[in-house]
């Protein structure tokens, strides 16, 4: 077991909130400043600096709790993830291109690329990955230029790139704070951060609590509008905006999501997908996801 302290402000001093049935331990708050995250850590799934064979048995293991987690039939109903996907990230280009057009651009959980594959319309792009098969089906299928690691493993130059984007990273990595050390050392001076983060301080947590969708095993730091701003000011970055996130979604793939809590949605998201409706597309925004914008400054 892992005991972890506050990120924020480095204390010990934490609360007790709850113990949810699909986190690797239980949710603690800061006395000080008000951060939540999971501690101490039981299985430990954080994106750490461990070698490559034990990082794809980690991530093996993952997907098996995954499966205990009685979540089977939301992870096999049978709908096009790939196409929402591409809905979403198409949403957060279009945001970003309204503050940058251009330039190095690095992205980090790359997954199998499918950011990348758009965003390389209008950059150079980098991606880092820690699964091994996802950033191997970005860089063989993909032809995408993806490192298998972490950012830290990946030795980037100084002041390389001018964007980085960490959309669902933050709350994944073993310390926020050092994730956010080295994005701040590979960006260039103005360079722009885009991350998004689950937000803790939704109605959705307060009616769902230990049931909430974001507790699941590799989750481990759980941010608010606040903490977020607390946090990247405190390692140097300009916050430009911190607000939270659309998500474009079909009629089939938000039917699928509920699945989560009722199995019966899995017919329900399918009959839809034969009836038209995997073409109509939702904006979302359900208020749980935070999507934040800083820059590095011109000047240190």
């Amino acid at each position: 077991m892992t005991n972890v302290g506050c990120e924020i402000d480095g204390s010990r001093d934490a609360q007790f909130v709850l113990r949810a049935p699909t986190s690797d331990g239980p949710l603690v708050r800061c006395r000080n400043c008000g951060f939540y995250f999971i501690s101490p850590r039981e299985n430990d799934h954080t994106v750490r600096d461990f070698a490559v064979d034990e990082r794809a048995a980690k991530y093996a293991e993952l997907e098996h709790e995954v499966e205990k987690m009685g979540l089977a039939a939301f992870r096999h109903a049978h709908i096009d993830e790939d196409k929402s996907r591409r809905h979403v990230f198409m949403e957060r280009l279009n945001r970003l291109l309204m503050v940058k057009k251009g330039g190095k651009l690095l992205d980090l959980g790359a997954e199998r690329g499918t950011f990348l594959e758009l965003a390389r319309a209008h950059f150079d792009v980098w991606g880092v990955e820690a699964d091994p098969a996802t950033s191997s089906f970005a860089r063989n299928v993909n032809k995408l230029n993806v490192f298998t690691g972490t950012l830290k493993e990946a030795r980037f130059p100084d002041k390389y790139f001018d964007v980085v984007t960490a959309f669902h990273v933050l709350e994944h990595v073993s310390k926020p704070r050092s994730e956010l050390i080295e994005i701040y050392r590979v960006l260039r001076p103005g360079g722009l951060l885009v991350l998004e983060t689950p937000n803790i301080d939704t109605i959705w947590f307060r009616l769902l609590r230990k049931h909430w969708r974001q507790f699941i095993s590799d989750h481990y730091f759980f941010f608010d509008l606040r903490t977020i701003s607390i946090l990247l000011k405190r390692e140097g970055f300009d916050v430009l905006q911190v607000g939270t996130a659309v998500k474009p979604v079909s009629v089939p793939f938000a039917l699928s999501r509920l699945a989560r809590y009722w199995g019966g949605f899995v017919k329900i998201a399918s009959m839809s997908e034969r009836i038209g409706l995997g073409n109509v597309v939702l904006r979302i925004n359900l208020g749980d996801i935070l999507l934040a914008f800083a820059r590095r400054p011109l000047t240190d």
